[in-house]
C-alpha cells in the first residue's frame, strides 16, 4: 500500500547516526490525557486557523465519523537508496503514537526501529540481540514522527501551539503554512494546498543534523483506503533524493 504517511514513517532513516544510545523522554500526551480531548475541536482557535483545519479534516480523514474506524495501518514496500542499495520495510502506525519500522536487507538481517509511547528503541538481528534505546536525537525524530494523524490532530492539547503562518506556492500551488509547535521546542511545518485542503508538503529540522528537511507530496494513484487523502498517495522511487533542504517560492504579490 502507497501512503501519504511514508515519508513521515520513514523520516528517521535519513537521520540514523552513530552515537551512545540513552533513553529519550517523551515529550508526547498519555493516553489518558488523549482521551480528554477531541481530535478534531477547534473551538478557541483563530477563526482563519479553525476553518483551515475543519477543512483540513474533512478532506483527509473524512471527519470524525470516519476517523474512528481506523485503529492502525500498515506499510510494505522497497526503500531504495542513495547508494544504489534496497531495503524491504514493513512499517506500523497505530493511535495515538505508536510506530514500528522493521527494514530487511539482501542478506535477511533486520533492523528494527519503534516508538512505544514513552521510549523510543531499535534493535539489529545482525549484531545486539535484545532492543537498546535509541541515540537521543534519533529518538526525538522518530517519536516527532511516530503519530498516527499527524500534528494537526488534537490542537488544542496541552503545550501544543498552532499559528497560522500564511501563504505561498510549493511547486506552483497555493497552500496555506500551518505551524505546530510542540511541547519540548520542536516544530513541524505543514502546507496545505488552498484547492482541496490536503497535505502537500511538510517542513521539519532534523535533530540529529540541525538542517531542515522538506517532504513535498505527489499524486501517483489511486488506492482502496478508508481515508479520502488516498487521492493523494504518494511514492517516490527513492525517496531520499526528494527530500530537500530548501523550501519552495513564496507567492508574490
Amino acid at each position: 500500500m502507497v501512503c501519504r504517511f511514508l515519508p513521515t514513517v520513514l523520516f528517521p532513516l535519513a537521520a540514523l547516526a552513530v552515537g551512545k544510545p540513552v533513553a529519550s523522554a517523551a515529550f508526547l500526551w498519555s493516553d489518558e490525557l488523549l482521551a480528554r480531548h477531541q481530535p478534531m475541536d477547534t473551538s478557541g482557535l483563530d477563526s482563519a486557523l479553525a476553518q483551515l483545519l475543519d477543512n483540513y479534516y474533512e478532506a483527509t480523514f473524512g471527519g470524525i465519523r470516519n476517523w474512528e474506524t481506523v485503529q492502525s495501518v500498515k506499510f510494505e514496500g522497497r526503500l531504495s537508496l542513495a547508494d544504489g542499495g534496497k531495503l524491504d520495510f514493513v512499517a506500523f502506525k497505530k493511535k495515538p503514537f505508536y510506530s514500528k519500522v522493521v527494514l530487511t536487507g539482501p542478506s535477511g538481517a533486520s533492523f528494527v526501529m519503534a516508538y512505544d509511547g514513552g521510549e523510543a528503541w531499535q534493535l539489529s538481528t545482525a549484531g545486539e540481540q535484545e532492543p537498546e534505546p535509541m541515540p537521543e536525537a534519533e529518538a526525538l525524530n522518530f517519536a516527532r514522527d511516530a503519530g498516527f494523524s499527524g500534528h494537526l490532530a488534537y490542537p488544542t492539547l496541552p503545550g501544543k501551539r498552532l499559528r497560522l503562518l500564511g501563504a505561498r506556492r510549493v511547486e506552483g500551488e497555493v497552500c496555506y503554512d500551518i505551524e505546530v509547535r510542540l511541547p519540548n521546542g520542536q516544530t513541524v511545518v505543514y502546507a496545505i494546498d488552498a484547492s482541496d485542503y490536503l497535505q502537500r508538503q511538510e517542513r521539519t529540522v532534523n535533530a540529529v543534523t540541525g538542517q531542515e528537511v522538506v517532504n513535498t507530496f505527489y499524486d501517483i494513484r489511486r488506492v482502496a483506503w478508508p481515508f479520502p487523502f488516498a487521492r493523494r498517495a504518494r511514492w517516490m522511487a527513492n525517496w531520499s533524493a526528494r527530500s530537500s533542504p530548501t523550501g519552495s517560492a513564496p507567492i508574490s504579490a
